[in-house]
């Protein structure tokens, strides 16, 4: 099993999708697939794999602008947190909501969600396990960046409850952990959590009123500023 990391860029918008490959199973998850479909496809080919599911963080248009599309062509589920669906009224072909932290497993790959609101209402990060050498996937939407953590600007968006969930994060994850998240502002995507907590101020904030207070002082005129 291995990751495919891609690159999508439209406009001011730089996001950061993945292809989790299976070459035993022949099949493919995608993580936030959006902008552009003909590379998805040209990676599908490449590798000899055809997608057999869609793994969404959040509702946020440049995280989940191709799930109906591509679901509905390859006629796969799109696995979404329960709660966000409801409250932002988000619907696409498949859709197939998840409430309590569980797992869940495509082909031969275990799928942890760990329920972290904050950034959004029913924000979700994903957990994988990888067998034999002793390290784990999690995909982190805009909960956890390699620099910081998303910002509680819009409707149900709470930083009380993304404190809570960057805690949980810390209980969760190793320190050989591979955080891949949403976006960069300039560390590359897939560093160790022990990397991520050792350079991450927001992760080294243990009081609550202290970083509810810090992430809403914090300048949100950078906060789209990707690489």
């Amino acid at each position: 099993m291995f990751l495919e990391v891609i690159k999508a860029i439209k406009g001011q918008f730089i996001n950061y999708c993945y292809l989790i490959i299976d070459k035993k199973q022949k099949i493919a998850i995608a993580v936030d697939p959006v902008w552009d479909e003909k590379v998805f496809k040209q990676y599908l080919e490449f590798h000899d794999v055809r997608l057999a599911a869609i793994l969404l963080t959040h509702h946020h248009l440049d995280h989940s602008s191709l799930s109906d599309q591509l679901a509905r062509k390859h006629n796969v589920p799109v696995f979404m947190s329960k709660k966000e669906a409801e409250y932002y009224n988000f619907s696409c072909y498949g859709l197939l909501p998840l409430e309590r932290d569980s797992d869940f497993t495509i082909g031969s790959t275990k799928v942890e969600f760990i329920n972290t609101p904050g950034h959004t209402f029913g924000s979700l990060c994903y957990l994988i396990n990888i067998p034999f050498v002793n390290q784990s996937w999690l995909f982190s939407g805009d909960t956890l960046f390699a620099e910081g953590c998303g910002v509680c600007i819009e409707r149900g968006s709470s930083p009380e409850q993304l404190f809570d969930s960057l805690q949980k994060l810390k209980e969760i994850c190793t320190e050989s952990t591979k955080v891949y998240p949403g976006h960069s502002f300039g560390l590359d995507v897939g560093q160790a959590y022990k990397v991520v907590q050792d350079n991450n101020l927001y992760m080294s904030i243990t009081d609550k009123s202290v970083f509810v207070q810090f992430r809403r002082k914090s300048d949100v005129k950078n906060a789209f500023n990707f690489v």
